[in-house]
């Protein structure tokens, strides 16, 4: 839905005349014409339009979808995450590979193709594997990009877990504390929560426990980590993880066998696969039963 129909939308179901919502920015006859697509609208108008209905940004552009195909895309892709062998799905997915993948790539289109690269490459013969060349060529950009946007941090939140250990560090230098913070959205926040727990993975897999703990406790110094019930339980069950894997202590085992019950009771069962595939690979005593890869991940980890 266009900026001028969700105006319109919102006017309509709150009964606002078009006259109510003039202000300095904008004139009555203009109100009209915005909301026919006739005529653009300045930022500054928007927000005192807004104001006047007593619209949140969040609720106002939630309504307002400004990035249809980016949407679709998601949508397309957690399809194929959550079902690979729809092979409808999978021959769309397929094909944006395809399209794109020899192309020059904007950001949006490079965060796409790291995403169905990692997550696809073990289940799909048409999905290549992400070379070490990429990952240069990816950090080479990130590094020289003086202002991270939401892409930049789901970028990083993807492919740090296979990242080399001096690139890693880096990254998160650049990560953590999220530059210019008081402006940015609680999905910038989650993202830059999600971009600690994979490192905190990927270091468990590498069996580097101290970085790890150092890792672990770097989330606290996020608020994000602390409200959003999801990214919390996910950080306790890697600290549960962590300690079983240090101490071979019971209690910790226990922890994370509730931490499973809860995936089951909300359903989630992506994540559970995920979990009980990495406490398996990870706590496994047989070695010549299961082989432990550094970046062999349960895919569903990669979920972020």
């Amino acid at each position: 839905m266009s900026v001028g129909k969700t105006i319109r939308f919102f006017r309509e179901q709150l009964d606002f005349m078009q006259k109510e919502l003039v202000n300095k920015h904008v004139e009555a006859s203009s109100i009209s014409r915005i909301e026919k697509g006739t005529q653009g609208i300045k930022i500054d108008a928007l927000f005192e339009i807004l104001n006047t209905m007593s619209l949140t940004r969040e609720e106002f552009f939630a309504k307002c979808l400004t990035d249809q195909t980016q949407d679709e895309w998601k949508k397309l892709f957690y399809k194929c995450a959550e079902n690979p062998n729809n092979e409808l799905a999978r021959k769309e997915l397929v094909s944006y590979y395809e399209t794109i993948r020899n192309q020059e790539k904007s950001l949006k289109e490079l965060v796409n193709y790291f995403s169905v690269k990692i997550y696809f490459s073990k289940l799909w013969k048409e999905i290549d594997p992400v070379t070490e060349q990429e990952l240069d060529e990816a950090f080479n950009y990130l590094k020289a990009k003086t202002y991270y946007q939401q892409y930049d941090y789901t970028l990083i939140s993807n492919i740090i877990l296979l990242m080399k250990d001096n690139q890693q560090e880096y990254l998160l230098s650049r990560t953590v504390p999220i530059q210019d913070e008081s402006s940015r959205t609680n999905e910038v926040k989650k993202i830059v929560c999600q971009v600690l727990i994979n490192l905190i993975t990927s270091r468990i897999y590498r069996k580097d426990f101290v970085g790890a703990k150092r890792y672990l406790q770097k989330t606290e110094t996020l608020d994000i980590s602390k409200t959003d019930y999801r990214l919390a339980l996910n950080i306790e069950y890697l600290k549960n993880l962590l300690g079983y894997l240090i101490t071979g202590e019971a209690f910790y085992m226990k922890n994370i066998q509730t931490y499973i019950i809860l995936l089951e009771f909300v359903g989630d069962n992506q994540t559970l696969e995920a979990i009980k595939e990495e406490v398996k690979i990870l706590t496994y005593t047989n070695k010549n039963i299961v082989k432990m890869d550094e970046n062999d991940f349960p895919i569903g980890i990669l979920k972020g």
